[in-house]
């Protein structure tokens, strides 16, 4: 098993895209963080491991108390978390030190043990939760049948918003997975997708269902925006993660969502055939 020494920070034929509410959440007992890979200052890559989902954490607006809390509850040097990438057991990370709180307020210096990818594009979860379920890691590319519907059903579902057709044709898949979300056989697509015109740049992240009728979009946030120039432009909702947070079985699916000067990571949980929100991790952000 590799050791790695990084720092981590705690803290298809539908017409519509069902809407997303949020929903009723049972946090689990024991906090979730997602890890996520960067770059320092120095160039050096390093880890940030930030607060997703707690029950306990205290619902203060002071950053301080905040702070105070995750060093005194999480930041005991020692401590080991589980680390979970595609929802498959990735090795473990020990706390070592503390990491200068910046603008994200939940953060400590940590040696992972792994032998999964973790860097710009590949996130992992950590928590010691006893709830969480894991189960084989399935997750792997798209192949090129399942990559085809995913592309014609985002075309269908954009063209249905009054884009035209000779535009369709620049749908960009900017990531896009396939994967199982449990101890079953169904298999899911998750992706982002992008399509910029003369006037507008529109983002999509989706959820497809794969079955006999191709790609099912069972979710479908979209958003559009008239700034053409890549460093003005919000960025798209992308994949962090999967696992089953709560232990029913399936799992949840995690995202990062950019903002102007702030980004979050949205949990979605699946009802039915559709996926709702049920809750939001705070991120980085001044």
């Amino acid at each position: 098993m590799t050791q790695l020494i990084f720092l981590i920070v705690l803290l298809l034929p539908q017409q519509k895209a069902p809407s997303i509410v949020a929903a009723e959440f049972k946090k689990p007992k024991d906090a979730v963080f997602v890890v996520r890979y960067e770059l320092g200052e120095d160039g050096k890559g390093r880890l940030r491991l930030e607060g997703l989902v707690d029950k306990d954490e205290p619902g203060n607006s002071d950053e301080t108390v905040v702070s105070d809390y995750y060093l005194k509850k999480y930041f005991v040097l020692g401590t080991r978390y589980k680390l979970f990438q595609a929802g498959a057991a990735a090795g473990s990370a020990e706390i070592t030190d503390v990491a200068e709180a910046t603008c994200i307020t939940k953060s400590g210096v940590a040696k992972a043990e792994t032998t999964v990818r973790l860097d710009l594009e590949n996130y992992a979860l950590a928590t010691n939760g006893a709830q969480v379920t894991t189960h084989l890691r399935t997750r792997r590319e798209p192949n090129e049948q399942e990559k085809a519907a995913a592309v014609a059903r985002v075309r269908r579902f954009l063209q249905a918003r009054g884009i035209p057709a000779a535009d369709l044709r620049k749908v960009e898949v900017k990531h896009l997975v396939s994967t199982t979300l449990g101890k079953t056989e169904a298999r899911f697509l998750l992706g982002s997708f992008q399509l910029q015109t003369d006037t507008h740049v529109h983002k999509l992240f989706v959820i497809f269902a794969l079955g006999g009728d191709g790609a099912r979009i069972e979710l479908g946030n979209y958003s559009s925006n008239t700034k053409l120039q890549e460093d003005e432009q919000p960025g798209v909702e992308e994949l962090v993660d999967q696992l089953d947070i709560d232990g029913d079985g399936v799992d949840e699916i995690v995202t990062i969502s950019p903002g102007a000067e702030a980004y979050s990571y949205p949990v979605y949980q699946r009802r039915g055939n559709r996926w709702v929100r049920v809750t939001r991790g705070v991120g980085g952000g001044c």
